[in-house]
């Protein structure tokens, strides 16, 4: 599938980073007009780290959607921008109003929930199957009507 990905990928983004840094980059004393190589390479070992931390990140979504769901992606992004704004709060000193925490707050509470959810619905699934296939459900069945004379 990631074989199937990466050349789209790049060919979406390439149109798009050519027209906005491509004057930049041609006319950048880091890049094509350098003075030093010393600069460059330590400009391609960054730019590299960044395609590998792209092509990393594109991976572990692709095992997280095939191992799981669309959900758990979307929560575990959730999850890493929750992450994302604590630590400007407390690394930069970025302020956070009261209802941004509450919000914040909002949003842990709702990927606890959804992983206790999904923690119930797993443990069902192996009940189930330790119950050999046998029809098992925490919701009782619907009651049957009665014939009236």
């Amino acid at each position: 599938m990631m074989y199937h990905i990466q050349p789209w990928m790049i060919l979406s983004l390439l149109p798009l980073s050519s027209g906005f840094e491509a004057m930049k980059l041609a006319t950048s004393e880091q890049a094509f007009a350098f003075q030093d190589e010393h600069q460059v390479i330590f400009n391609m070992g960054i730019l590299l780290f960044g395609a590998v931390l792209a092509f990393m990140l594109e991976y572990s979504e692709f095992m997280v959607v095939s191992q799981s769901s669309g959900l758990t992606l979307s929560i575990a992004g959730i999850f890493k921008e929750v992450l994302t704004l604590l630590l400007a709060a407390f690394i930069n000193g970025d302020e956070m109003s009261l209802v941004n925490a509450v919000g914040l707050l909002m949003c842990l509470a709702g990927i606890v929930l959804h992983v206790l959810f999904k923690y119930k619905q797993t443990a069902n699934y192996h009940n189930n199957k330790l119950l050999g296939d046998q029809k098992f459900s925490l919701v009782r069945p619907p009651c049957k009507k009665r014939k009236v004379k």
